[in-house]
């Protein structure tokens, strides 16, 4: 491929891809004639060292569409051989030039890249977190090239789309060498929620070697390209260093990625148990940015059933004498998910970026092996429409109470309580956001059973203004006890008898 491993003498015409051509990082020059007549070449990335392009070098590319530049000063006209983009077999007009968004202006000032179909640059989004850079590499795919995201969980989306190129999504395909390197937020886990194909050497590392990111989470299949294998730069460099302790994967995905070209080293790592859910009263809430299957620990050990619920605006009803003992004015109605927009007949399937209300259906706890796992059903696009609960993925905040309830589990006892100001929600948690006026002063949760809701209701969670400190009996169904007779309740997050 190359005399040394400076220059660039020849590409193979089967190496080009449709999303990403890239060259080893050590290359500084692209040699006379390295790309003459290669029929596939769509696009190519530069590394950042090359100064220089030989004679003929793209000559009769009739397909080359980008050329993406990770150098940041513009290679100069005088070190541009003769014809090296020979404008009687290519258009350069049908060609863009990519380039880092810090380095947009050199180039577009530049008279000889600018007489190219245009100049485009990388572009940043933020959701409210602190930005992320993608780096156009294609008419396809972009790579994650700087991410300055504070959360708990950084998301890498499918796709993104560039604020100035309106109409066109690119896939993010790629996480690039040292991407982290002037993060200095507390990320813990990324997730990627794509089919990543490349991944950087030193991914997660800041600028003093340190990294904080302890998780990662793949959807997709294993990258084909690990950073250190493609380059062959010896056991120096890995992509993963000894902070990264745990690789989520799909668990019909495990054998492929520890098996995978690159992920030798890494193998003992992957893993498709996720156990980092807990409920310790029946009840709890939860929210992910990926999908999940909550029940495989049941179909695997015969225990520990999940169901999970939503509920919606036209769920909430009016208080009912026939089984609204606590004269609440609203009864929230908790429907299964698979009823309502989830997988069909598959309760314990919970889709991306939904809240829910979890029951466990056959334990008081969750064991303390409990899992879940990345969901495998994620090609489906789910619609569970008008969902009160609220997600809190990524990072924790503030939920704060307004002129619209909003309604918590109580950590101690599982049950649903009243927000009377504000109260700070962990991250992968769920919260119910009640839609009409303050003035109706109880709520009860109830759950959708085969039994008609306004005879025989399954369960009442009740709701009340009251603080933690409070310290209600309820039935063995959830439901609050005003007056207590002979019979066994929960108190404390206890059982209790009285006789």
């Amino acid at each position: 491929m190359s005399k040394d491993k400076h220059t660039l003498i020849s590409f193979p015409p089967g190496k080009a891809d449709t999303y990403y051509t890239l060259l080893p990082p050590t290359i500084e020059r692209i040699g006379d004639y390295a790309f003459y007549y290669n029929k596939d070449l769509e696009n190519i990335t530069l590394p950042e060292n090359v100064t220089s392009i030989g004679q003929y070098a793209f000559d009769k590319c009739a397909k080359l569409n980008t050329i993406a530049f990770l150098n940041k000063t513009p290679i100069q006209e005088v070190n541009i051989g003769h014809k090296a983009f020979n404008e009687e077999n290519i258009d350069k007009s049908k060609i863009d030039i990519s380039v880092r968004q810090d380095a947009y202006n050199s180039y577009n000032i530049n008279t000889f890249w600018n007489a190219f179909h245009q100049v485009i640059s990388s572009f940043k989004t933020d959701k409210g977190y602190g930005a992320t850079e993608y780096f156009i590499l294609s008419k396809k795919a972009v790579m994650v090239v700087d991410v300055q995201s504070d959360v708990f969980t950084y998301v890498v989306p499918q796709k993104v789309q560039a604020p100035n190129i309106p109409n066109h999504d690119y896939e993010v395909r790629l996480w690039n060498d040292r991407a982290m390197t002037n993060n200095n937020t507390n990320i813990q886990e990324v997730v990627f929620n794509s089919q990543l194909d490349y991944m950087g050497i030193d991914a997660f590392k800041n600028s003093n070697g340190t990294t904080t990111v302890t998780t990662l989470f793949f959807t997709g299949n294993p990258p084909k390209d690990m950073s250190s294998k493609k380059w062959d730069l010896g056991t120096t460099y890995s992509e993963f260093d000894n902070h990264i302790t745990k690789i989520y994967v799909k668990k019909t995905k495990v054998e492929d990625y520890r098996s995978a070209i690159g992920w030798t080293g890494y193998a003992n790592r992957v893993d498709y148990r996720i156990k980092d859910l807990k409920i310790t009263h029946k009840y709890g809430t939860f929210s992910r940015e990926f999908d999940t299957d909550l029940n495989d620990y049941f179909r695997t050990k015969g225990a520990c059933k999940l169901a999970a619920f939503v509920a919606s605006e036209t769920g909430i009803v009016a208080g009912h004498a026939d089984y609204n003992s606590n004269k609440a004015d609203k009864i929230v109605v908790m429907r299964s998910i698979d009823g309502y927009g989830g997988v069909p007949n598959d309760y314990g399937y919970l889709p991306a970026e939904t809240g829910t209300l979890l029951k466990i259906l056959d334990l008081e706890t969750l064991p303390y092996d409990y899992y879940y796992t990345i969901g495998e059903k994620d090609q489906n696009t789910y619609n569970i429409t008008s969902n009160i609960m609220q997600t809190v993925t990524e990072k924790g905040r503030t939920i704060t109470a307004s002129t619209i309830p909003l309604y918590v589990i109580h950590a101690n006892e599982g049950i649903f309580y009243r927000v009377p100001t504000s109260v700070d929600m962990p991250v992968h948690r769920a919260y119910a956001l009640i839609p009409y006026t303050a003035g109706h002063t109880k709520v009860s949760f109830m759950f959708e059973g085969d039994e008609q809701l306004y005879s025989n209701p399954t369960s009442i969670n009740n709701v009340q203004t009251n603080d933690f400190n409070n310290t209600p009996y309820y039935n063995l169904n959830g439901q609050r006890v005003e007056k207590l007779q002979r019979g066994v309740y929960i108190h404390q997050g206890k059982k209790v008898v009285v006789k």
